[in-house]
């Protein structure tokens, strides 16, 4: 199975360029042949929209832009990250959710169990949590759907846990054979390694392939470094995206080729140097006087004055 990783950078509101960049990056997974494509959480609607959440035009309109989305899926299946009414009487307007589309056909939703509340997160104010569980039927692919905090509660991974259940592991124990998760998980030293490291491990221990896809991009002082991986059933990082940059690419499940930019032993400063000196650099764009720029080479925060250059896929990263 040929899988791509479509780690594009969103903005907040804007349903016409984010969807254009999904339509491209799935223009690009049929180019190569790509038998699935996933983008992060709240991919449509931009995840740190905040209080945008609770408008009532807002909630109402929020799955039109899947309908332009499900047109341009026609041979292959995408995971898409968007927000969708709640279906109760009560409760928070909306759910976080993975649209799964095959073949222009909308197959449904899963929704997000565990609302992190803590940090920067405030998922309980907007969301309702998931009340099931479910696969989805690709042909001989039992496929599996962790929305973000559902894959980071593994009990055999961490030592302390936030939440008593663990809905990866529920989906893996009801019989799926490849488990993806789409994130928003803003960056911090040393996160990368833990992700690759996180996701090795489960999926040498359920003996699946996983695929781990995060947002890259600035919104609102909150950095997301993308840094997507994808793991085959033995637990080798077959393909690791760049940090803070925009990426499209596609892998196959059963390459058996370890991808050496950033296996799980190896440290964030040597990966991230390796990206940072290959990464595309682009003029700044912004009104601000400076740029806040991260360096994940140096593995440092720094200022740099609105004139100079920095890296693409953090255009709202300023102040």
């Amino acid at each position: 199975m040929r899988v791509t990783i479509g780690q594009i950078n969103t903005t907040n509101g804007d349903y016409e360029g984010n969807v254009a960049r999904i339509i491209s990056a799935i223009d690009q997974a049929k180019k190569d042949a790509s038998d699935l494509i996933v983008f992060p959480e709240v991919t449509i609607q931009g995840y740190t929209s905040l209080d945008w959440f609770l408008d009532k035009d807002v909630v109402r309109s929020c799955l039109d832009p899947l309908k332009q989305i499900i047109e341009a899926t026609e041979g292959l299946t995408a995971i898409v990250g968007t927000v969708r009414p709640s279906d109760q009487p009560t409760g928070r307007p909306l759910y976080n959710s993975a649209a799964v589309i095959s073949d222009r056909t909308l197959l449904g939703f899963a929704d997000k169990t565990l609302l992190p509340e803590y940090d920067v997160f405030d998922d309980p104010r907007y969301f309702e949590p998931a009340k099931e569980r479910r696969l989805f039927d690709l042909g001989n692919i039992k496929l599996g759907i962790a929305v973000c905090e559902d894959f980071w509660n593994d009990k055999t991974f961490w030592k302390q846990r936030l939440y008593p259940n663990d809905p990866a592991q529920e989906l893996i124990e009801m019989g799926a054979n490849l488990l993806v998760s789409i994130n928003a998980s803003p960056f911090n030293k040393g996160k990368m390694k833990i992700r690759c490291e996180m996701v090795a491990h489960r999926a040498k221990a359920a003996g699946i392939p996983i695929v781990f896809v995060n947002l890259v991009g600035g919104n609102d002082g909150i950095i997301f470094d993308g840094s997507s991986i994808v793991a085959d059933r033995s637990g080798r990082i077959v393909m690791q995206a760049p940090p803070f940059a925009e990426f499209t690419g596609t892998v196959d499940l059963g390459s058996g080729i370890p991808d050496t930019r950033c296996l799980p032993a190896t440290t964030l400063r040597r990966c991230a140097r390796r990206w940072c000196s290959a990464s595309a650099i682009m003029p700044a764009r912004t009104i601000s006087r400076k740029l806040f720029w991260v360096c994940p080479g140096a593995l440092t925060l720094r200022w740099w004055p609105r004139w100079r250059l920095r890296p693409s896929g953090l255009r709202t990263c300023s102040r």
